[in-house]
């Protein structure tokens, strides 16, 4: 039997390219892995040497690909700090703590006294004279979905829940990503890929009336990579991410952000039944540089959203668009079990579109737009409520 992707490491750099002192890495799910490490090469055909062939020269390596991501309630805030901006602000999702005989409404949070757990309601109802006894879930993780009744309450128990927002941000953290290939029939011992100082060169953002999870393809540019394999080949030692010093690992949980969970807005009011797709891509114009010196250097242009919004035609928003109209857009991601994910574009830029003709249906507009930036307003807002605290 075939080896077969066993585990995702992925952790922040401070400094580009350079693996943290006590790295704290999540494990996390991708639908698919397309980041490769390709070498440059050119044939240098000689005369001289009649029909033979000539060997190749070999250059610097292009690190980049793909990421397949299911947006989740534990990896939004890593995907909105690499794409987006890091976290401006972060606290505790709530200040309220549990209270005896006290009526309590459904999307509720209160956090537990053994500091490791948020509650959310559930049920509504009237809490006993007793704090639930949390006492079996000596981690944060451990406990994580399970329900509890309370009185007439019930309540999902949940890692601490932390509230993170950031706005577009004019540097973006790089990121390593370790692939354990790992073969657990016992053919052949674990091999590992890692790539380091990478970037989300692009952040896909859409919603469309047919999604079931909400997905991204996230293409991604980096700066170097090392694989076990070769590594040893070339008579080294390849030093896993669990055995660096002062590792943690966190695993990330696919509790996916579903259609039914998303409230879309329009310039602050939610959006007319009409609107069927959203669709925005933030363009980061990442690019890397090879130096002379074996070693690459990472440049982070001028951030671009652009996209286009699709529904049946609506005479007001046609004109609008023909006279550039600015407008806002909103889409919220709300669990029961009280994670959020939120992105805003305060401002775009409506352009000027056409009528959509079809014998099958209703006449459609698609609508283009581009957010964009001023002094006092960014093109980009985000913020989640999560277990995962970056």
């Amino acid at each position: 039997m075939g080896n077969r992707v066993s585990k995702v490491l992925i952790w922040s750099e401070t400094t580009p390219d350079i693996i943290p002192t006590s790295p704290t890495c999540f494990a996390f799910k991708t639908e698919s892995f397309g980041i490769t490490a390709s070498q440059n090469s050119e044939v240098n055909n000689e005369l001289g040497n009649g029909r033979g062939a000539s060997q190749k020269a070999y250059g610097s390596l292009t690190i980049g690909g793909d990421l397949g991501m299911i947006w989740n309630t534990d990896n939004a805030p890593i995907l909105c700090k690499h794409g987006i901006g890091d976290a401006t602000a972060t606290a505790n999702a709530t200040s309220d703590t549990w209270s005896g005989t006290t009526a309590v409404t459904l999307g509720d949070l209160v956090n537990h006294s053994d500091g490791l757990h948020t509650l959310v309601c559930r049920s509504a109802g009237t809490t006993s004279a007793s704090e639930p006894n949390l006492s079996a879930y000596t981690t944060s993780a451990l406990g994580r979905g399970v329900r509890v009744t309370d009185g007439s309450v019930s309540w999902i128990v949940m890692p601490l829940l932390k509230e993170q927002s950031g706005v577009r941000g004019d540097c973006l953290t790089s990121f390593g990503v370790e692939v354990q290939d790992d073969d657990s029939c016992g053919v052949s011992s674990p091999k590992y890929t890692r790539f380091n100082g990478l970037h989300l060169a692009t952040l896909p953002i859409s919603i469309t009336g047919g999604m079931n999870a909400k997905k991204s393809s996230i293409s991604t540019t980096g700066m170097s990579e090392e694989d076990s394999i070769l590594v040893t080949d070339a008579g080294g030692t390849y030093v896993k991410m669990a055995d660096k010093s002062g590792f943690s690992e966190t695993e990330l949980i696919s509790d996916y952000f579903l259609l039914e969970d998303c409230v879309f807005y329009l310039d602050g009011v939610q959006a007319s039944v009409k609107t069927t797709a959203f669709d925005a891509s933030i363009n980061n114009n990442v690019s890397v540089e090879d130096a002379l010196n074996s070693s690459k250097i990472e440049n982070i242009g001028v951030v671009e959203v652009s996209g286009s919004f699709k529904m049946l035609m609506d005479t007001t928003i046609f004109a609008e668009a023909a006279g550039h109209a600015i407008k806002s857009a909103k889409f919220v991601f709300t669990k029961a079990n009280g994670c959020v994910l939120e992105i805003e574009f305060p401002q775009f830029t409506l352009e000027k579109t056409f009528k959509e003709y079809d014998v099958a249906k209703s006449t459609m507009v698609t609508i283009p737009f581009s957010a964009f930036d001023t002094s006092s307003e960014s093109s980009i807002k985000w913020r989640t409520i999560s277990p995962i605290s970056l």
